[in-house]
C-alpha cells in the first residue's frame, strides 16, 4: 500500500548497506511483578528484546502496547518510554548505560525484588547508527517497529528463541552478538517500512510521517477498535484535518484502508500460524465470525479455509525462523 510518490525507488540494498553501527550499550533488565522503569529520550536507536515473562511498552503518551518473551522492539526515533510490569504504581528511571560501555557481557539491573521466576527480563540497548542521508530522518519513521510480529501466534518458537537469546547475552562476545542481531533486525524492519510506504524516501513533510504512523499504528494493533477520530488523535490532528489529509495521500478513506490492513494481516496469519479463523478474527478486530468472512472473502475472492488450503510452500517464511538461528 502506497501513498503519492514523485521518483523511482533508489535500490533498497544500495541505501541499507549504508547503514552503519557506530556503537552500541546493552543492558540486561529483570523486573519483578508491580515494578517497571522509564527510559529517556536520546539521540540513539532503543533496542528491547523480551526473553522472560511479559511486559507493557508505553512510548510518551501513545497507548501501550503488550510485549511477550520472544517479541523486539525497535524504538528509531529515541523516545522517552517505559517498559512495565503488570500493577505496576511507580517507574524507576533508569540511566544506566554509562557503566555499559566496554563490557563484554551486559549488566544484570534489578527493578524491584526481582529474584523470582515470576519476573520479567528484558535485554535493553541504546543503538548509536549512523544513518544515511538517502533514508527518511527517524522522526518520520513510526514510533516503534516490531521486529517479531508472528510471535503471538507461534509461542513455542518465541519461547524457545527467547531462552537461546537470554543464554547468549550471558556468554562471552554476548555485546557484539546481540549488536549485530539488532542491527540485522533494524534493517529487516526499515526494509519492510520503505516497501510499505515508498513515498517516505521523497517528502520530508509532517504529513507525510503522520500519515504513515497511522497506518503502522494499525498494522501494530489490528484488533484495537480504529476509528477515524481515535486515528487523528493518535497523530494529533483534528478528524477533519487528518480525514482530509488521509484521503489525499492515499486516495481513499481511512476506515477502508484500516479494513485492508486487517484483511493483509488475517491472510500473514492464516500462512504462518495454526490459529483458528475465529481467533484471527478476533486478533484483527472482529467479533463476529460471519463479517469477518464475509469481509475477507470480499477482499481475497475466496473464504478463509479455501485460502489456507490453496497456499503452497515457498516464499512465506515465518519471521521466526530469523531468531531460530540463535538456538
Amino acid at each position: 500500500m502506497t501513498g503519492k510518490a514523485d521518483a523511482p525507488l533508489p535500490s533498497l540494498s544500495g541505501v541499507l548497506n549504508r547503514i552503519n553501527l557506530l556503537g552500541a550499550d546493552w543492558v540486561r533488565i529483570r523486573v519483578a511483578p508491580g515494578e517497571g522503569f522509564t527510559m529517556p529520550a536520546g539521540d540513539h536507536c532503543a533496542v528491547h528484546f523480551v526473553t522472560r515473562g511479559q511486559l507493557q511498552l508505553q512510548v510518551d503518551q501513545d497507548p501501550p502496547m503488550r510485549l511477550r518473551a520472544g517479541a523486539t522492539a525497535i524504538l528509531p526515533r529515541g523516545q522517552r518510554h517505559s517498559l512495565r510490569s503488570d500493577g505496576a504504581t511507580s517507574l524507576r528511571r533508569l540511566d544506566c548505560f554509562d557503566d555499559a560501555k566496554d563490557a563484554d557481557i551486559p549488566r544484570l539491573i534489578d527493578v524491584g525484588s526481582a529474584k523470582g521466576d515470576d519476573a520479567a527480563i528484558v535485554l535493553s540497548a541504546q543503538l548509536h547508527v549512523d544513518w544515511p542521508a538517502a533514508l527518511p530522518r527517524p522522526q518520520a519513521l513510526p514510533a516503534v517497529l516490531l521486529g517479531t510480529r508472528t510471535y503471538d501466534e507461534e509461542r513455542p518458537a518465541a519461547e524457545t528463541a527467547a531462552r537461546a537469546l537470554d543464554l547468549t547475552a550471558r556468554r562471552p562476545g554476548a555485546m557484539a552478538c546481540l549488536s549485530r542481531f539488532a542491527e540485522l533486525l533494524l534493517v529487516r524492519e526499515l526494509r519492510d517500512v520503505l516497501l510499505e510506504h515508498p513515498e517516505l524516501f521523497h517528502s520530508r513533510d509532517e504529513i507525510t510521517a503522520a500519515m504513515v504512523r497511522a497506518i503502522e499504528a494499525v498494522r501494530m494493533k489490528p484488533g484495537h477498535s480504529w476509528t477515524v477520530e481515535r486515528l487523528a488523535r493518535y497523530v494529533a490532528m483534528s478528524r477533519s484535518t487528518f480525514a482530509a489529509a488521509f484521503k489525499d495521500f492515499y486516495q481513499r478513506g481511512p476506515m477502508e484502508v484500516v479494513t485492508e490492513q486487517r484483511m493483509e494481516i488475517a491472510a500473514r496469519m492464516l500462512r504462518e500460524s495454526n490459529l483458528r479463523v475465529k481467533a484471527i478474527a478476533a486478533k484483527v478486530g472482529y467479533s463476529s465470525d460471519t463479517a469477518f468472512l464475509r469481509r475477507f472473502t470480499a477482499h481475497f475472492g475466496v473464504p478463509p479455509s479455501a485460502y489456507k488450503r490453496d497456499i503452497g510452500g515457498g516464499e512465506d517464511a515465518s519471521p521466526t525462523d530469523w531468531i531460530g538461528l540463535l538456538g
